[in-house]
């Protein structure tokens, strides 16, 4: 639900508030690009986890 209007969200803005940028492509239907950006995994928080998980293997190598 839009916060200041009485709407639905677009697609496109559900995809910012998931952290994707405007050039990103979805495929498919409303319906289909809706969950395709609502079961992702944020790309920041991916770009985070997958720093997390290099520095920890890089630590378990270090000996």
């Amino acid at each position: 639900m839009h916060p200041f209007q009485k709407r639905a969200l677009s697609t496109r803005e559900g995809a910012r508030l998931q952290g994707f940028s405007d050039n990103h492509a979805f495929c498919g239907s409303r319906t289909s690009t809706n969950l395709q950006f609502g079961n992702a995994v944020s790309p920041l928080f991916g770009a985070l986890l997958e720093t997390a998980i290099l520095d920890s293997n890089q630590s378990l190598c270090d000996c």
